[in-house]
């Protein structure tokens, strides 16, 4: 089947649709479940939207409040509803053809593989949200009132057109400031670290087939490469241990976990 590449680009990354494409070459019973799945990622990660949908001219308006969604996908307009509804709606926008799940599919497979896609889907936008970080422009700097009027006075006394002592300008009165209270933080809870064997550190990623391991170090594949600048990696003559920065998802983990023992 063709998929919506240029759908699959944005959302999953350049790399991550290769890996999608590489594994339904592999199985190609997959390709219209990986498809889907990675639009109902993708919407599942939005608060809000507001834009075309990747790959298609049809636009999609969004808003997510108490898990459900409401807006438009170009004529078509919903109130409060779900995840998957959503999703329909955005996969016949991209003209998905409804299809039949092959009996064959294990379900753990295909959760496992969804974990790796939702991954790649925020990592992806998070990719995004820094870049537009970076891009955008510095907010100009609030004129001063004060400045602003001396500065037009003097310029019209220059003139001959302005009193040469301007009014000076009333300040409203001072609110009191409330003392500042230091609120306790919170310490998220540390992940526990993941002992791995040798053999289960040689596994191939379920989606994009890569491998996890560089050397004696955690590289991750295309799906988890995003991970390994949070992890550090401690080698031993039977394996590996691997201890999770504070940056890390207890869900990202839990995907890592899926791909590298099955």
């Amino acid at each position: 089947m063709a998929l919506r590449l240029d759908f699959l680009r944005d959302v999953l990354g350049v790399e991550g649709a290769k890996a999608l494409s590489k594994a339904v070459d592999r199985e190609p019973a997959l390709g219209g479940a990986l498809e889907l799945r990675a639009i109902i990622g993708w919407v599942s990660c939005l608060d809000a939207h507001e834009g075309s949908i990747p790959g298609t001219s049809s636009q999609l308006r969004l808003s997510k409040s108490d898990e459900t969604y409401s807006g438009s996908v170009g004529d078509y307009n919903f109130t409060g509803e779900s995840v998957y509804h959503v999703s329909a709606a955005v996969a016949n926008a991209l003209e998905l053809e409804p299809g039949k799940l092959d009996k064959t599919l294990r379900d753990t497979v295909l959760m496992r593989l969804g974990k790796s896609l939702d991954l790649l889907i925020k990592s992806q936008l998070s990719k995004k949200k820094t870049k537009s970080k970076k891009t955008a422009a510095p907010n100009a700097r609030p004129v001063d009132a004060a400045k602003q009027q001396f500065g037009v006075a003097a310029k019209a006394e220059a003139l001959g057109t302005g009193p040469a002592n301007p009014p000076l300008p009333q300040e409203a009165p001072m609110a009191a400031v409330p003392p500042s209270v230091k609120q306790p933080s919170v310490k998220k809870p540390k992940i526990p670290s993941l002992p791995l064997t040798r053999s289960e550190a040689a596994a191939e990623c379920p989606l994009c087939g890569g491998g996890f391991m560089g050397g004696n170090k955690f590289v991750g594949c295309v799906c988890f490469s995003e991970l390994a600048k949070s992890i550090r990696t401690t080698a031993y003559s039977d394996g590996y241990v691997l201890d999770f920065g504070v940056d890390v998802d207890a869900d990202d983990v839990r995907s890592l976990m899926a791909a590298l023992k099955g």
